[in-house]
């Protein structure tokens, strides 16, 4: 009986979306739509350093910075050389640095579609970021060949 009331009050209320009033009815948002904005809203203007980690600081946005500084690539150049990203992933990311206008995508022919990526200027800025990382891995983050060498001598004693 309480349900019959509740959706009777909603009817008449005009909750229902049959008699919403084309200006009250929106069309839902897509998912790269809800992205986009909620990227918009979670801007920190006061801090470069934090906006700047949000573009390129994710360990396959780097990775794909990071190849390409050499020189442009192709799809199945980028895959062979940042090891451990699968094609999906790798497509994703290449979209968002596209979008964010860090790469540049050019097709090189039509059949087949041939497409080579290559950075922008925004994206070669990166470079000595990139280079500094870099160093700093290799001086601060113990390398594996120290850690494999390092095991047996644990183990003998």
């Amino acid at each position: 009986m309480a349900r019959d009331k509740l959706i009777t009050w909603r009817w008449l209320n005009c909750e229902s979306v049959a008699r919403m009033s084309l200006a009250i009815r929106t069309r839902r948002k897509t998912v790269s739509e809800r992205a986009a904005e909620h990227r918009r809203s979670r801007t920190h203007s006061a801090c470069p350093a934090i906006e700047s980690i949000t573009k390129v600081g994710n360990e396959l946005r780097l990775a794909v910075v990071s190849s390409l500084i050499q020189g442009p690539l192709r799809f199945s150049g980028i895959l062979d050389v940042a090891k451990g990203l699968d094609p999906k992933s790798l497509s994703r990311v290449l979209k968002y640095l596209a979008s964010e206008e860090i790469v540049r995508r050019d097709v090189l022919s039509t059949q087949p579609v041939a497409v080579q990526y290559s950075l922008t200027e925004k994206g070669r800025q990166l470079e000595p970021v990139v280079e500094a990382l870099r160093v700093w891995g290799e001086r601060w983050i113990t390398p594996p060949q120290e850690i494999v060498a390092s095991s047996p001598a644990r183990l003998s004693h």
